[in-house]
């Protein structure tokens, strides 16, 4: 009695803000009748599914943070705004990175000038080097003949060895005035790179979810600025008890319904089930692709079922509920072929059809994918 009489008060909420201009029953009675198709309720055993609340969310989503301290200059978009794979954001201050970046080029360019400079010493000192050379021959052969002395020998030689000396002493110049080019050019690149980090750019086609700072804010390294998130993929998070891991595993599909974008149950596929359970929960999160096609956002509520125990029951298709927000009813055929809005308190879902916990009885004959001509009170015609 208590149900009947909490469904009869939610049937008149339902109809009084659903038809701000009723009509009369003399007018109602003059109008054609609607053609529907119809089912009856169905009273048997189910293999039942629990409805479980969930998540959506972003299978890809990124939050763009500074690699370097810096005032931003510049955020060039806004929550919502729609941006594309290497579009500019935002800009930091990077006047740091700059002179490093100059530092590093001037250094490199006085190396390389170093360079020019010790290979002219080079050439110089070589040609030093054979002509000790060729000198310390002859002497040699005028050695032989007794035609030097001693001292006049060992004064070529020496001159000889030094000249050797001094051209690998030019030559270890040389390779260190090229490690100092390879040093300038890693810190032309590190500079180069830091300046890079000046600018935000989209890491793929999304949208702006979040923007955490404006310009005139200090940018440090690791602290998000903005947050994009990709729009071609979502996927529902939806936390399920340790007692439900045993049924679910990755690949299954479920049934899935987000209110906001399709009051009819979709078909997602299990992707990941997190190893770790939440420690205050003791729950553990699972992640369902949901359609690509659809106008989702993160944040917003859904529920899957997932897979229970077998109970008897009342059963109709989905297709004959109909759905007002958090309220849920179906259009009972009565005698004399008259619609009937009755308000339903549903309960676990079994694929295409759900449970019906009160406001039908089994037998009872329903609308299935009733248009929006019908009406409480609607006269009807039952077609196949």
């Amino acid at each position: 009695m208590k149900s009947g009489i909490i469904a009869v008060v939610g049937l008149i909420l339902w109809t009084g803000c659903s038809a701000p201009h009723p009509e009369t029953s003399a007018e109602k009675k003059d109008r054609a009748p609607v053609r529907v198709t119809i089912a009856s309720a169905e009273s048997g055993s189910r293999a039942r599914s629990e409805r479980l609340p969930g998540t959506v969310r972003a299978v890809k989503t990124a939050p763009l943070a500074s690699k370097l301290t810096g005032t931003v200059l510049e955020v060039r978009v806004k929550p919502g705004d729609r941006v594309k794979s290497g579009q500019l954001l935002a800009r930091i201050d990077s006047r740091e990175a700059e002179a490093m970046l100059r530092k590093a080029r001037a250094g490199k360019q006085e190396a390389e000038m170093a360079i020019e400079e010790i290979d002219r010493n080079i050439a110089a000192a070589r040609s030093n080097l054979e002509l000790s050379q060729a000198t310390l021959k002859r002497y040699r052969k005028l050695q032989e003949s007794k035609a030097v002395t001693p001292q006049e020998f060992e004064e070529v030689e020496t001159r000889e060895r030094a000249a050797a000396e001094t051209v690998a002493a030019l030559e270890a110049r040389k390779q260190q005035i090229h490690a100092k080019v390879a040093q300038a050019q890693s810190d032309g690149s590190t500079a180069e790179a830091l300046s890079s980090y000046a600018e935000l750019r989209s890491p793929f086609d999304g949208v702006v979810t979040l923007k955490q700072m404006d310009v005139g804010s200090l940018a440090v390294p690791g602290m998000p600025l903005l947050t994009v998130e990709e729009t071609s993929r979502y996927r529902l998070e939806v936390p399920i008890e340790e007692s439900r891991l045993a049924a679910t595993r990755v690949g299954q599909k479920v049934q899935v319904r987000v209110a906001a974008i399709k009051e009819e149950p979709m078909e997602g596929t299990i992707r990941e089930i997190e190893a770790a359970a939440d420690p205050a929960s003791r729950t553990y999160l699972v992640k369902i692709d949901l359609p690509t096609k659809g106008l989702f956002r993160s944040g917003m509520y859904g529920e899957a079922w997932f897979p229970g125990e077998t109970v008897e029951g009342i059963w109709i298709q989905n297709r004959g509920v109909v759905r007002r927000g958090q309220i849920d009813g179906a259009y009972v055929v009565e005698e004399g072929q008259v619609a009937r809005l009755r308000l339903l308190k549903l309960g676990a879902a079994t694929g295409s059809e759900v449970e019906v916990q009160a406001g039908l009885q089994g037998g009872e004959r329903y609308v299935l994918a009733p248009s929006r001509e019908l009406e409480d009170g609607s006269q009807v015609e039952v077609v196949p």
